[in-house]
């Protein structure tokens, strides 16, 4: 393929060097699928143990469910929630393989505007080379992507539930009264801390950050990115982001992307031990 721009050339290197090369976690294969006058991003799963919810319906479901469950703070909650899961487990690990139509191996993915036709095109084309796997598109909702919901019910797909979103518009003042937000405000006053641009030395640190939140506090099913695909999306420019410095050294460090006018942080991090 020639060149890619945008959030296909945070996909090409997974094809090219395999998708561990992005995350060491995440067990897929990521191909691209011609369809119209654009390819598209593909993962098919490889079914392992506690694959990578990013590309996994089992990670999702199942094994993402057991890491909730231990966080929940009364007793009874967790023996009945972990009773419930049990019930379920056998039906939930049959649903690996799936494979992943306009995939990110990020929590969160925008997909940029599709006409019906050619979510329409895209999905045949899908079932044609995998007939026997189910179609999953990720990340989809109804304030930013209602046209595409609309237009993948027509091809037979399904919603089916997977976690909230929230979208903040910082353009509109109810923003600036969410309490968390008027908190964080607060303590930057409290304790100014400088803040800058990020850049390509700073990754390694950024990847260890984003690891000691996510993978370390929350749950190793998320992406363990490494440093070296990081790098590649800041110097593609399809990721960028800041940094926040304690006694001259990052204590915490995000990285984001956007289509249009939304954005979101699929890397973010801080130093737990502060």
């Amino acid at each position: 393929m020639s060149e890619e721009t945008g959030l296909d050339a945070l996909w090409s290197p997974l094809v090219n060097h395999g998708a561990s090369w992005c995350a060491p976690n995440i067990s897929a294969d990521a191909h691209w699928i011609e369809s119209g006058e654009v390819p598209w991003r593909v993962a098919v799963t490889r079914p392992v143990r506690r694959n990578c919810y990013v590309v996994s319906a089992t990670g999702q479901y199942l094994d993402y469910a057991h890491d909730e469950i231990r966080r929940l703070p009364a007793i009874l909650h967790r023996t009945l929630s972990r009773v419930s899961l049990h019930a379920v487990a056998p039906m939930l690990r049959r649903l690996d393989p799936i494979v992943i139509l306009d995939a990110l191996p990020v929590s969160t993915v925008l997909h940029p505007h599709r006409s019906a036709a050619q979510w329409s095109s895209a999905v045949q084309a899908t079932r044609r080379v995998y007939p026997s796997l189910p179609i999953v598109v990720r990340s989809l909702d109804d304030v930013v992507s209602g046209s595409s919901l609309v237009a993948l019910r027509l091809t037979g797909l399904e919603i089916v539930p997977s976690r909230l979103v929230f979208h903040q518009d910082p353009r509109h003042a109810e923003f600036w009264r969410i309490r968390n937000v008027r908190n964080d405000m607060a303590l930057a006053d409290e304790v100014p801390l400088e803040s800058r641009p990020l850049c390509i030395s700073d990754v390694p640190r950024v990847a260890e950050l984003y690891w000691q939140l996510y993978g370390q506090k929350h749950s190793q099913l998320n992406p363990q990115f490494s440093g070296e695909w990081l790098a590649h999306g800041i110097t593609k420019g399809v990721l960028s982001g800041e940094a926040i410095v304690h006694d001259g050294r990052l204590a915490a460090a995000y990285l984001s992307y956007s289509v249009g006018d939304v954005m979101t942080n699929p890397v973010f991090g801080y130093d737990t031990t502060l």
